[in-house]
């Protein structure tokens, strides 16, 4: 069972997914560093930090998606307009809860 899991995985494409990410954090390195110090007082990887933290938040969610098989997920036949409205709830939920007070 496991091994047949493991063959579906589209591997490429995880790469290419690991490779933008990291390619993304040195970029929000390399351009907040002087703006958290001089601008918003902050250590100069604090943005880094942040954006670290919620890859790796999401890193965890994606790793849960993938091992749930797709037959699973689709159950019922309005399973993709629940899908959307939990993405736009969890949206929302990500914007109140990021805005700065």
């Amino acid at each position: 069972m496991l091994k047949k899991i493991l063959k579906s995985y589209d591997y490429t494409l995880i790469i290419a997914i690991i490779l933008l990410c990291t390619f993304g954090l040195v970029m929000i390195y390399s351009a907040s560093m002087a703006s958290a110090v001089q601008r918003y007082g902050y250590p100069s990887d604090y943005f880094y930090q942040k954006q670290k933290v919620w890859l790796m938040i999401f890193g965890g969610i994606f790793v849960c998606a993938a091992i749930i098989p797709y037959k699973i997920m689709m159950f019922k036949k309005n399973s993709g307009i629940d899908c959307a409205s939990f993405y736009f709830i969890f949206i929302r939920i990500i914007c109140i809860w990021g805005r700065k007070k």
